[in-house]
């Protein structure tokens, strides 16, 4: 998506004037509408979670940067 459709998204699901919404529906990492599987923590039997780590969403190649999304809606 461009840069100018994602802010008319933005825009008119929680700018001024627009539908206001005040709910949002985020996957905890991927789900069946993601463009690639991956989880946060990929190592077998790490049952202490040494290893479990969100640095997937803030990539704009693996997730488009979902935390940033959520960042910027919270502003709004």
């Amino acid at each position: 998506m461009t840069a100018k459709t994602q802010e008319q998204l933005m825009h008119q699901y929680w700018g001024t004037g627009s539908a206001n919404f005040t709910v949002g529906r985020i996957p905890i990492a991927s789900c069946d509408f993601s463009t690639h599987v991956y989880s946060y923590d990929d190592v077998a039997n790490d049952t202490t979670l040494s290893h479990f780590s969100i640095d997937v969403d803030r990539d704009d190649t693996a997730t488009g940067n979902k935390l940033g999304f959520i960042k910027e809606v919270l502003e709004r």
